[in-house]
């Protein structure tokens, strides 16, 4: 049966049904929430902070008082908590003296022997010593001392009263004669005669591979080599030796596998060789051979 409207000031008779009216219900969907973020604490990352060293006068003591042109001893302790120290530096009045790369750190005349002039000439009157530390991350710290250059005090003696000493009455002299000493004549000692051998000298000859690769082990051709450089030095604990440079090739355009060294002193001798390329790239020395002439 269809719904109809009911008029709802019109009474209901007995014989009237009302057929009930479908309840239509509509479901939305909730709007979602926002999504929250949630705040995150900042990271702060400390600074590393670098600690200058920390330096004090051992000696001179302060306003020490020292004569004119007399010997200055400058001491100075300097430490650093977080590192080392690289050096410290002393100037007198503004002008750089030296630097102090190790302890103990010492200027003037030291215990060691060593003696900065600049101590000696000062002239009379205040004077101010500054000295700078520096540690392994360039933190510096600076201390200054003042000395005094005093004039130097000439006490002259007094003069003394004149003693007069009476003179005894002489006795007479007897003059005894003196025995005669008898003069023995030493020979003179013969100075030996030492015949010092002629040096003698010899020639060496010194025989070598052309080489065929590069020390990165690429071909190297033949025509790419310019020279040789042959160094020779004597065993007697110098660093002096003697360079000598042979072409690769001779005035025959044949190659060179040889060259002789003459007039060679007597000694022991060490022979190396390298090898040049015509772009001037220089191989490593090989081992050096050792010789005794």
């Amino acid at each position: 049966a269809e719904a109809s409207l009911l008029d709802l000031n019109t009474p209901i008779e007995p014989s009237q049904t009302i057929d009930p009216v479908p309840l239509l219900t509509t479901v939305f969907d909730a709007p979602a929430a926002p999504a929250t973020t949630l705040p995150v604490d900042p990271v702060i990352e400390t600074p590393t902070i670098n600690s200058a060293p920390i330096i004090g006068f051992d000696t001179p003591s302060i306003n020490a008082g020292f004569d004119s042109g007399s010997l200055v001893y400058v001491k100075v302790n300097a430490t650093d908590s977080d590192g080392s120290v690289q050096k410290c530096s002393l100037s007198i009045d503004g002008v750089a003296i030296r630097d102090e790369y190790v302890a103990p750190y010492e200027w003037g005349t030291t215990p060691g022997g060593s003696i900065d002039s600049q101590f000696t000439v000062l002239t009379i009157g205040n004077h101010n010593i500054s000295v700078t530390c520096i540690d392994n991350n360039n933190a510096s710290s600076t201390i200054e001392r003042s000395l005094v250059i005093e004039a130097t005090v000439i006490i002259e003696p007094e003069p003394e009263a004149p003693v007069i000493i009476e003179p005894e009455p002489e006795a007479p002299v007897v003059i005894e004669p003196e025995p005669e000493v008898p003069v023995v004549i030493e020979p003179e000692p013969e100075v030996p005669v030492v015949i010092e051998p002629e040096p003698t000298f010899s020639n060496v000859l010194l025989d070598w591979v052309v080489p065929t690769t590069r020390e990165d082990g690429s071909v190297l051709p033949i025509s790419e080599i310019a020279s040789y450089e042959i160094y020779y030095y004597l065993d007697d604990g110098t660093t002096n030796g003697t360079s000598v440079s042979v072409a690769a090739t001779n005035d025959a355009d044949a190659l060179v596998t040889s060259f002789q060294l003459n007039n060679l002193a007597e000694g022991d001798y060490f022979f190396s060789i390298a090898t040049i390329d015509t772009q001037g790239n220089v191989s490593e020395f090989v081992e050096p051979i050792a010789l005794s002439i």
